[in-house]
């Protein structure tokens, strides 16, 4: 991927912004997420300029039972978003993806030469661009399961929504495997359905009931996760990541976890 633009990415690859003002309460940006089918939004400062990135796991590390509601609001999104990069149409997808990597997290601002933002590129979004690029065809030979970044963390459905948060909290990961369904929980889901309107007025009125529902009332809003080999190689993982909204890979021993990070950064950077 060395000398390839990242206008290769946006030509390919969906790469939706959804921008949000900084001084919002993090509620707004929480709202984004749970009724939009989007990974994250982008905070922008007064000018409309980009100063960083909300996902679910910024909102959810907010979730206390006792005042989940109060620091909904009095929480600005400016002191919950993660600094992200800036990268420009004619930027290298190899550096980015280094950059990416050192930054911890998978997401990449793109601006116009006025420094406004005109697209987010995530590890999903990327993944797309790899395989119809044809990237593919160099890494038939590279077992996914070696570029794994953690191993897969069961739970149980039983376990209560805030109980969950936690984990994936002091875990540092974004998803979780239940094991009596085999589905997989996300942060993604669980804002989805702690913000839906279903759940917002119970969230205003008996927070703490609404935390301790066990994480099986999220229902649909779980998802399956396409199951492999574990020596599968990586063109075809990275072919599978995006058929199912889980948007992981289980390997058929239920021992490990491919996640896009996995499959693209790790990818890119080896």
């Amino acid at each position: 991927m060395l000398g390839v633009p990242i206008k290769n990415i946006l030509e390919t690859s969906p790469c939706t912004l959804y921008r949000i003002d900084e001084n919002e309460p993090i509620i707004s940006a929480g709202l984004h997420l749970s009724q939009l089918d989007v990974e994250g939004v982008v905070a922008t400062d007064k000018a409309g300029k980009p100063t960083g990135i909300i996902i679910g796991y910024n909102v959810l590390r907010l979730a206390n039972p006792k005042t989940i509601w109060s620091t909904f609001y009095q929480t600005r999104i400016a002191d919950s978003k993660m600094r992200v990069l800036l990268t420009k149409p004619e930027d290298d997808v190899q550096t980015i993806a280094k950059s990416i990597m050192s930054n911890g997290w998978g997401y990449a601002i793109v601006v116009n030469p006025g420094g406004f933002a005109t697209n987010l590129i995530g590890l999903l979004d990327i993944a797309e661009f790899l395989v119809k690029s044809g990237f593919t065809a160099r890494v038939t030979n590279i077992r996914a399961r070696d570029k794994a970044s953690n191993p897969l963390i069961k739970t149980s459905e039983q376990l209560s929504v805030y109980e969950t948060i936690q984990t994936m909290l002091d875990k540092h990961v974004r998803r979780l495997f239940l094991k009596e369904t085999e589905m997989i929980v996300s942060d993604r889901a669980i804002i989805k359905w702690l913000l839906s309107p279903a759940n917002l007025g119970k969230l205003r009125d008996a927070p703490e009931q609404v935390m301790e529902s066990p994480v099986s009332a999220i229902g649909p809003m779980l998802h399956k996760p396409v199951f492999v080999e574990p020596d599968c190689d990586a063109a075809t993982a990275l072919q599978l990541i995006n058929k199912e909204d889980a948007r992981c890979l289980i390997t058929n021993d239920r021992q490990m976890i491919l996640t896009p990070w996995d499959l693209t950064i790790s990818l890119l950077t080896k």
